[in-house]
């Protein structure tokens, strides 16, 4: 027994881990602990508090935490109003500015430093590698330092050197928090150019700079900036309608910009924009939907005829960069949403497959695609600018390419001969004797069926029958008579616009309206060249294209 306790007790031991802890030597001072345990409670203030104030068992400390600087968890209530203004000529028609009640300092010496700095002329020097995730002036070296001088000198002056991206970082931190000290104006210059230098060989900033820019526009109350500003509004997230001008009374640039930025579908990617194409698509998608904004225009203010709400977004102004307190804002913005308004992008979308498909039937191409939203008379005016722009259509049908195995199908062409004739007949019953002989009953019965022993020459009734065919005259039914037979009352009606007729034959007569399509589609790739119906909504239809032109040869069929 004692045995199996001494066992247990050196298992008890093993997880002892004071053993494996170091002794003190000889004399040293013992480690000291502390006398409570008990946990520290943090509080944050809504406002500035007294500076940290033990209680007295020291035990609880009360100590005052800066909020955040993005702000997002902070209630109305933390927020004071600052300014509140609307840009002319925009698609943002109200900014409001607020700032918190609280404060922080925790930047407050790198701001001190960029104002230090701020007149230092850089020498050239050496390129000097350089990385921070958040870089200041005290993180540098006296190298690094001079070299970042250096970089900003060249920059001020439109020449942008191959450095590190700590050092861009930290240049457009100094532009954003030195503020109302810069010119607002060559500030966003520099911003702006900054970024167009920067931003394919560090895409990591490329997002956030390009958001950094409209902060620092909306703050400054600064126009969107003339360079960069397509391939800035690529880049942005949170508010792409700040750089899209909206001069007033310009119905042209505003149908431009639907075309750029508030299309469901672009033109441009349709396999028909082929490089031919394409130059007839710019011109004629964009003109028709020129009278489209027109139309929805009506009382001189854009698209004031389609009725969808303002959007509204709020965010903290500098999210991910450094920035001191009194550069940080709470930025509310109204705003005509152009990249998120459902109903307007559906719209444009489908007035632009709307002029494509006219010029489809224009180029003679019969697909069409679908279209759900454009409303009659936006359609009419459509209609009339196309045959305006595109008067007498003409299109030539397509010879179908024949393809190579069909030459085995072929019927061989020889002329009518009654020799070869009367030669097919005698092989025929040379065969059906040698099929009586295999099928004879074991008693020797004979076939039911009475063959002639032999006949060599034709008879009289077949030769006579087969001059008669030969010189029979061909009737006077018309070629599409011919090819459908009593399909061709069913083409009439459906030239005739009854979408249901073709429906109706085939449940008629326990087929399928796309076998029954097939068949007619069949006898208009012989006479026209191409396919004559196509699948719509209520059912078949004969192509726009081809409608007068058939309909007026099965009108002549009607009265042969």
């Amino acid at each position: 027994m004692s045995e199996k306790y001494d066992r247990l007790g050196e298992l008890d031991r093993f997880w002892d881990l004071s053993e494996l802890t170091p002794k003190p030597a000889s004399g040293a001072r013992p480690i000291r602990r502390p006398h409570s345990t008990e946990g520290v409670e943090i509080t944050a203030s809504s406002g500035m508090s007294e500076p940290p104030v033990s209680s007295g068992s020291g035990t609880v400390l009360t100590r005052y935490i800066p909020p955040r600087s993005t702000g997002t968890q902070l209630s109305a209530a933390s927020l004071t109003h600052v300014l509140t203004y609307a840009p002319t000529e925009s698609l943002i028609h109200k900014v409001i500015l607020k700032k918190w009640k609280c404060s922080y300092s925790y930047y407050s010496e790198f701001l001190s430093d960029a104002i230090r700095y701020l007149d230092r002329e850089g020498t050239e020097c050496d390129i000097v590698p350089f990385f921070s995730y958040v870089p200041q002036y005290n993180q540098m070296s006296d190298a690094q330092l001079a070299c970042y001088f250096w970089f900003r000198h060249c920059a001020r002056g439109g020449c942008y050197l191959k450095v590190d991206c700590s050092y861009v970082l930290l240049y457009v931190f100094e532009l954003i928090n030195l503020g109302e000290r810069l010119d607002p104006k060559e500030t966003q210059d520099q911003l702006v150019g900054l970024w167009n230098a920067y931003s394919e060989a560090y895409p990591g900033i490329s997002v956030k700079l390009a958001d950094w820019i409209c902060d620092y526009s909306l703050i400054h109350r600064l126009p969107p900036p003339a360079r960069g500003r397509s391939r800035l509004t690529a880049k942005v997230i949170a508010l792409k309608e700040f750089f899209i001008p909206m001069p007033r009374g310009d119905v042209e640039g505003c149908t431009r910009s639907l075309l750029r930025f508030c299309n469901s579908y672009d033109y441009k990617t349709s396999k028909f924009a082929t490089p031919e194409n394409l130059p007839l698509f710019d011109r004629h998608i964009y003109e028709a939907l020129l009278r489209a904004v027109r139309y929805y225009s009506a009382d001189g203010r854009l698209l004031s005829g389609v009725a969808f709400e303002d959007s509204r977004l709020a965010r903290d102004a500098y999210a991910g960069a450094l920035c001191v307190a009194e550069e940080k804002y709470r930025l509310e913005v109204e705003y005509c949403s152009f990249s998120r308004s459902n109903e307007l992008r559906f719209l444009i979308g489908d007035l632009v497959k709307y002029a494509e498909n006219k010029l489809r039937g224009h180029l003679g191409i019969k697909s069409r695609m679908t279209v759900y939203s454009v409303p009659s008379e936006v359609a009419k005016l459509l209609d009339e600018y196309f045959a305006e722009a595109l008067p007498g259509r003409i299109h030539t049908p397509r010879e179908r390419e024949k393809q190579a195995y069909e030459a085995l199908y072929d019927v061989p062409h020889k002329p009518l001969s009654l020799s070869d004739a009367a030669r097919i007949e005698e092989e025929s019953w040379s065969t059906t004797r040698e099929l009586v002989d295999a099928f004879e009953t074991e008693e020797g019965a004979e076939a039911s069926v009475t063959v002639p022993l032999h006949q060599s020459e034709p008879s009289v009734t077949a030769e006579a029958s087969l001059a008669e065919s030969a010189e029979e005259p061909a009737d006077e039914c018309g070629e599409w008579k011919r090819a459908l037979g009593e399909l061709f009352a069913v083409l009439v009606q459906t030239a005739e616009g009854d979408l249901g007729a073709l429906a109706r034959y085939a449940r008629t007569e326990g087929r399928l309206s796309d076998t029954v399509a097939e068949v007619i589609n069949e006898a208009g790739w012989d006479r026209m060249g191409d396919a004559i119906l196509e699948e719509r909504d209520g059912g078949y239809a004969v192509i726009e294209d081809y409608r007068e032109e058939l309909l007026g040869q099965l009108r002549a069929e009607e009265d042969l």
